[in-house]
């Protein structure tokens, strides 16, 4: 994704990059907010570049990925979670509030299990490679 900023601050190393906050980042809170209905994020700093340039910010990834992750995961869990609990206990259970709440708690665990599994994937990455960047300062 590439969005259009401004760089409002250079920091040694570090770049504040201001951008306009769009209807595509939603609540999302990726990056530090300010008052103006603007956000701020933090890059490293690119040689040739000064307080007020144009810049183009790429932020590498892919959306559709992250939102699987976050929304599409979970979901595919629940449903697998009470399917399989409902199924699991239709033998052993005849009366169906057990087995209502047997597959609330299945699918409960399941989506535990994918955030936990989350968690732990970006744990094991490590630091980010796909850190915004500087492309082009204008």
């Amino acid at each position: 994704m590439i969005e259009r900023g401004k760089i409002a601050s250079i920091e040694g190393d570090k770049t504040v990059v201001e951008l306009e906050r769009t209807t595509l980042c939603g609540s999302c809170r990726a990056c530090e907010s300010s008052d103006k209905g603007k956000m701020m994020v933090t890059v490293a700093t690119v040689a040739g570049v000064s307080e007020g340039d144009a810049v183009d910010l790429v932020t590498p990834g892919s959306r559709l990925g992250a939102a699987l992750m976050v929304f599409g995961l979970p979901i595919a869990a629940v449903v697998l979670g009470a399917v399989l609990g409902n199924y699991l206990t239709k033998t052993y259970w005849p009366n169906t509030y057990y087995r209502n709440l047997a597959s609330i708690l299945l699918a409960l665990a399941f989506v535990l299990l994918t955030y936990v599994g989350t968690y732990l994937h970006e744990r094991k990455r490590g630091v980010r490679k796909e850190q915004p960047y500087i492309r082009r300062a204008e």
